[in-house]
């Protein structure tokens, strides 16, 4: 990998000392950045208006690629009472970065969530807030846990699953995968005693809903990396057997609730060919 970069990608890595040769580490990690936006759809589901969260905060490539992209979209429409209808659409993509060569890089759209801001769940009532594990304050390690919920009709949660852990930090396989299984020690227990809205859970007496707990060291602002690029190392899918809409989890914002009967379905490629 050259030297260009491995400098850019190494410097947004910190804390878990690697034991494993540069190459290695570098194969397993990305720069990586969310963006958020709303899009205005007509009644046949295809994109009218677009406008990205922050453009000021953006670089200009990642602003100009979303600016690409987002004409090109089409939705499924959205029905009341079976007519078609102009709406309104959340979007929230996953950026990553690509190396080209030594000197340049490339920015593509990896993954996206498409939802309906007026059917998205609100913040859970949270009672014991998961605590960061000792073991990895050691390490320095820090994450992003991403949580699918079956919600009960009173608004218990039923049963929990870790579908993904992401870092920020790199380590040898050994010590990544100790810190995605603490992290996933750490919210479950606590994800288990949550109140939520039920919306959506009359007809078959459950909802499903889905949350990113964020781990940080130190107290920094909830939107401390929008418009920056982070490292990024994907962690493993893990799919919930009553979970039914295909998601990309690692799209998802943390601190939000994103409900199951609220997801748009885009029925274009995320990027044109």
């Amino acid at each position: 990998m050259g030297k260009v970069w491995m400098g850019l990608l190494l410097a947004f890595m910190g804390g878990v000392a690697s034991a494993e040769p540069p190459a290695d580490v570098s194969a397993k990690a990305e720069l990586s950045m969310r963006v958020a936006g709303t899009l205005e759809l007509a009644a046949d589901g295809s994109v009218t208006s677009w406008q990205v969260d922050e453009p000021d905060r953006l670089p200009d490539a990642v602003v100009d690629l979303v600016d690409r992209a987002a004409p090109a979209w089409r939705f499924e429409p959205l029905l009341v009472d079976g007519q078609p209808v102009a709406s309104r659409v959340r979007a929230s993509l996953r950026l990553v970065a690509t190396q080209d060569g030594d000197e340049s890089y490339s920015v593509s759209i990896r993954s996206a969530h498409f939802s309906d801001p007026d059917l998205e769940g609100q913040p859970p009532r949270i009672r014991r807030p998961p605590d960061l594990p000792a073991s990895v304050v050691r390490l320095g390690a820090q994450g992003a846990v991403h949580l699918v919920l079956k919600v009960s009709r009173d608004g218990k949660v039923q049963d929990a699953v870790v579908e993904q852990v992401n870092l920020r930090t790199v380590g040898s396989a050994r010590q990544m995968d100790e810190v995605r299984a603490d992290f996933a020690r750490a919210v479950l227990p606590s994800a288990r005693t949550w109140r939520l809205s039920a919306q959506g859970a009359e007809e078959r007496g459950y909802t499903v809903a889905r949350m990113v707990v964020d781990f940080v060291i130190g107290k920094q602002a909830p939107d401390r990396s929008y418009g920056k690029w982070e490292a990024y190392i994907p962690g493993p899918r893990h799919r919930a057997p009553w979970a039914g809409d295909e998601v990309s989890p690692d799209a998802l914002a943390s601190g939000g609730i994103y409900t199951e009967g609220a997801q748009r379905r885009l029925l274009t490629p995320l990027q044109p060919g």
